[in-house]
């Protein structure tokens, strides 16, 4: 985890410019993504798959950066600045000379279907780039305002003879959504004679006409029935997330980034562990994954701490089971007992050796607490939560935070081949509750039910 702080904090910013400003092809951003991969798991396979991490923390992930939805969403910016009446930076005259016969800014309200038959009628690399990504956000007009700022030219949904037209009269007038051919007043289509006196262009009736013949039923049908002038003020969604307050590259990566995950299937979706830990006779938490994977970010600031159980969660602690299966050691057995496999739930709590330590704490801690805390696998491996209480993962973070400090504790031992014993598990509670006491706001209240404990290091 603290390799990932590191790739979005320092490595992520020297490439963001870059991103930014150039068109940058599908190989060189999974070359980038593998560079960081590589750095954050020390150029050995990866323990997490990549679809995981990308996803937020109750998920199984880790919030991690997708690159590519990263990319898309830097380069949304252009298009907030073409859209922007305050931008008058020259560059734009070069986006207006590209795209004068595909309807210039008015563009940037097509549907799907319309943008990606404009990309690719685009010659320049950066901006077929721009259109395309756009074009995945886009969608099918669907409410009042979707229909009236949709666009009149080159838009597939508005075909004369089967063919988007493009009229450049009605460009150079600033004739580009449907709504600029209504009467605003009453919501009915303009007349010809009507249509020529407001706006003096130099258009064919037969053209004009087939314009208005051209555009759906639907669409007409909805404007005769809702109709209100008071909807042209509420632009596409998608065009007033531009206008949002929050930033626009953060709004836009996590469309880009539900976007790609919503095309996974399940099976890329869900963490491996899932169904490893849900097909265990004795583990009973199958519908509370989004707690367990969430209850460590809750529980400690202590990235070793969070990573450890992050592991757990995820099935992908080192044990002597799985250094057997990738041929370090020569033997699966536990290091504790030597007579069963050592796999993470065996070491952390099955083993006899484990599960004796588990029983003299929890003896230490029900009868100083209030709690009552059994001495079952569920809880002692995923964390203590109460489903009907939605602030049991905050109220109970000191516990589930002993409950932590006990496993890893035990795991420690295993790699320093020592048996674990509880005088000395009962010193390292008292070393880490030190730490946290010291790191968060309100010790008093957090460590509160803890203060009769033989292990709490500040007594009344």
């Amino acid at each position: 985890m603290g390799k990932m702080t590191v790739v979005k904090t320092l490595a992520l910013p020297q490439v963001v410019h870059l991103l930014r400003v150039l068109p940058i092809s599908q190989k060189q951003l999974k070359d980038l993504e593998k560079i960081f991969t590589n750095f954050i798991w020390g150029d050995k396979p990866a323990l997490v798959k990549k679809d995981v991490i990308i996803q937020s923390t109750e998920n199984g992930g880790l919030n991690f950066t997708d690159i590519v939805s990263f990319s898309k969403a830097l380069k949304i910016v252009w298009i907030k600045k073409l859209l922007s009446y305050q931008d008058r930076s020259d560059w734009k005259f070069v986006f207006f000379y590209l795209s004068k016969n595909v309807g210039q800014n008015s563009l940037w309200y097509q549907d799907r279907p319309s943008l990606l038959k404009i990309a690719k009628q685009i010659k320049n690399v950066f901006w077929k780039e721009l259109i395309s990504n756009w074009a995945e956000l886009n969608y099918t007009p669907v409410s009042i305002s979707d229909i009236l700022y949709m666009p009149l030219l080159h838009n597939g949904n508005i075909p004369i003879k089967k063919s988007p037209k493009y009229y450049a009269s009605l460009v150079s007038n600033e004739i580009c959504f449907v709504h600029d051919i209504l009467n605003q007043n009453s919501g009915q289509f303009l007349e010809f004679p009507e249509f020529k006196k407001r706006f003096n262009v130099d258009l064919h009736f037969i053209h004009y006409n087939g314009l208005l013949q051209s555009i759906p039923k639907v669409w007409k049908t909805k404007i005769n029935n809702e109709y209100d002038i008071t909807a042209l003020t509420e632009e596409p969604q998608h065009i007033e997330l531009l206008n949002s307050k929050e930033k626009t590259s953060k709004i836009f990566y996590k469309k880009y980034l539900g976007i790609y995950l919503d095309k996974l299937t399940d099976e890329q979706n869900t963490p491996t562990a899932v169904r490893k830990w849900n097909n265990l006779d004795w583990f009973n938490l199958k519908e509370n994954w989004n707690i367990i994977f969430s209850l460590p970010f809750s529980t400690t600031k202590g990235t070793k701490l969070r990573e450890f159980q992050y592991f757990i969660n995820h099935n992908v602690l080192y044990t002597n089971s799985k250094l057997f299966k990738i041929k370090k050691i020569t033997s699966e057995n536990c290091t504790f007992c030597h007579s069963k496999p050592e796999t993470i739930e065996h070491l952390l709590f099955f083993c006899e050796k484990s599960k004796a330590i588990w029983n003299n704490f929890l003896n230490i801690l029900n009868s100083s607490t209030i709690y009552n805390i059994q001495c079952e696998p569920n809880v002692l491996l995923f964390g203590y939560f109460d489903n009907s209480d939605n602030n049991s993962a905050v109220s109970n973070s000191a516990l589930n935070l002993v409950l932590l400090l006990v496993k890893r504790f035990i795991y420690v031992s295993r790699c320093k081949d020592n048996l674990p014993t509880i005088e000395g598990l009962l010193k390292f509670l008292n070393y880490h509750i030190k730490i946290d006491y010291q790191s968060v706001k309100s010790p008093n209240k957090k460590w509160y039910s803890f203060k009769n404990c033989q292990f709490f290091p500040y007594k009344d």
